[in-house]
């Protein structure tokens, strides 16, 4: 029983190796694998590390890893991609800021406004603003 375990063990240590050595030789890097990935869900849907893992066939562990070893985070990719979706929406002028928080999946609009002026430094309603004068 006891060598059984231990060779699982060693199988699990030789594909978690294989695979991040996989993801090292892939033409696309990492971070630009799981930007592309975020961007693809509707910004009002929550999107876990173990969903992007699925899509990309690539365990959480070796994303974190590889993240890591380019000094971010699934965290950071995923707030960025987010703003990003929401700067999208801003620019355009047919949303208010509520709707644009609703979007986002925020039910409230203040949670929504500090987590974008932290994102950007400028509220929503000021970047909207620049948008109108540019």
């Amino acid at each position: 029983m006891e060598s059984n375990l231990y060779r699982s063990k060693i199988h699990d240590f030789i594909l978690r190796h294989k695979e991040i050595s996989d993801l090292s030789n892939r033409q696309e890097d990492i971070v630009s694998q799981v930007s592309r990935s975020l961007s693809h869900y509707d910004s009002s849907e929550p999107v876990t590390l173990a969903d992007i893992a699925e899509t990309l066939h690539i365990s959480e562990r070796a994303i974190q890893k590889k993240l890591k070893e380019q000094n971010t985070s699934f965290h950071e990719l995923y707030l960025e991609i987010r703003m990003e979706q929401a700067k999208n929406y801003l620019q355009n002028n047919r949303l208010n800021i509520s709707q644009v928080a609703q979007k986002m999946g925020y039910s409230d609009i203040s949670a929504f406004s500090r987590a974008f002026k932290k994102s950007t430094g400028i509220s929503p309603n000021n970047y909207k603003k620049r948008q109108k004068n540019d």
